[in-house]
């Protein structure tokens, strides 16, 4: 034990001490913090003009030209003053005492168009959308005047207060807190895929280059095969563990400012379940996909060559990803189910059943039970294939040597 632990611990710190790994490592939450900002600085803009496009703007002054008459015969308000004409109302623009102005064409009963000039109009066109409100509550109370009373009034100008439930009579989630709900476990579905990649990529690439320096013939005086590679994995899983703990640290530390931004979420309907369920599906993964990297390793004669045939196993596990829309708009459907029920393909196929809001609990822990039992048959046959290829130099371990070691074990 003694030695498997020394292994694990010179694992972790040979991965950890790698330039492409503090790269990848920091690269998360560095991107995060760019996209905070950049969000930041926009939406401080961006939002307070669409917050003001919600509401009358009272503040900004813009010209009406009513060649219509609909708005004759009270006096206007003093952040629409009336102009006698276009050409009055572009001076104003020009000299900078108006925003902008509106021309009501004598059609417009008919048309509802209405002609807005002005010389400036917004970040994306922010401020059209608060002219158009201006105007539009401007005439609404026009067209209205004493034709209806002041309740009829209100619910022409807003006539739907929208709050929507399931048959169970549960509210549904809107708005930014399902986008939220949706994206934690997809994330988290990514960074698995990503950090179980590269944690097995450094174990094939260490077990290929000790085996081509002969290093490997050393060590294996001190340790048995089995030991060594458990150690190993030991080590790689410890480090693709910190790896996605930076990131969800990263990830935490900038969430209140994100949060700030995208304002009320309402409610989350996060579950749970997700954090100690990411955690479980990571390291049956990463156990199951590393075995057989390093069976790779054992069996190529060099880092190239392993990665070559360990490239198949990542068409495998991304399958579910092929299909992720189909996933999420059936999480419970029969191929959502189906993925969950094949090892290689349960832990995106649950993570992404989860970020669409699956509910089914007994095929999601049937899948995960077929993942935790497939992982002692993979680790038995990784060692074997470890076992047999770490010594045979100059040529890949043929399938018929693995299959009769496998037999003789």
């Amino acid at each position: 034990m003694a030695s498997l632990l020394a292994v694990a611990r010179w694992e972790l710190h040979r991965t950890i001490g790698r330039r492409g790994f503090v790269i990848a490592t920091a690269a998360v939450p560095v991107v995060l913090l760019v996209g905070v900002i950049i969000v930041t600085v926009l939406g401080e803009r961006i939002g307070a003009a669409a917050a003001s496009a919600g509401a009358p703007d009272l503040a900004t002054k813009r010209g009406v030209v009513d060649l219509a008459g609909v708005t004759t015969g009270t006096p206007p308000p003093a952040n629409l003053p009336a102009s006698a004409s276009e050409i009055e109302a572009r001076r104003a623009v020009e000299a900078g005492r108006l925003e902008g102005y509106f021309v009501i064409p004598p059609e417009y009963l008919v048309s509802g168009r209405i002609r807005y000039v002005t010389s400036d109009p917004g970040v994306f066109g922010t401020k059209l959308e608060a002219a158009q409100t201006a105007i539009a509550a401007h005439l609404v109370g026009r067209l209205l005047g004493a034709r209806v009373d002041v309740l009829t009034a209100a619910r022409v100008r807003s006539p739907v207060a929208l709050v929507a439930e399931d048959l169970a009579g549960e509210p549904v989630v809107r708005g930014a807190g399902e986008v939220v709900a949706f994206f934690v476990p997809y994330l988290i579905a990514v960074l698995f895929l990503v950090s179980v990649f590269v944690s097995s990529g450094y174990l094939l690439e260490g077990v290929s280059e000790e085996k081509e320096s002969r290093v490997i013939e050393i060590v294996l005086g001190a340790i048995t095969p089995d030991h060594l590679l458990v150690g190993k994995l030991v080590g790689q899983a410890a480090a693709g563990l910190l790896q996605v703990g930076i990131w969800v640290l990263g990830g935490l530390a900038l969430l209140p400012l994100l949060l700030r931004q995208l304002g009320d979420l309402g409610e989350v309907a996060l579950s749970p379940a997700i954090v100690p369920l990411s955690v479980l599906v990571f390291l049956l993964g990463f156990l199951l996909l590393a075995g057989v990297y390093a069976s790779a390793a054992a069996m190529s004669t060099s880092s190239r060559e392993g990665q070559q045939l360990a490239a198949w196993l990542a068409v495998v596990v991304a399958v579910p990803f092929m299909f992720s829309t189909a996933i999420i708009y059936q999480p419970d459907g029969g191929l959502a189910v189906a993925f969950t029920f094949v090892p290689f393909m349960a832990p995106p196929a649950v993570l992404l059943r989860l970020a669409a809001g699956s509910q089914d609990w007994l095929t999601i822990s049937v899948g995960l039970a077929i993942l935790a039992a497939s992982i002692p048959v993979m680790l038995w046959v990784s060692t074997r294939i470890f076992r047999i290829g770490l010594l045979v130099y100059g040529k890949r371990l043929s399938l018929r040597a693995v299959w009769a070691g496998l037999r003789g074990s």
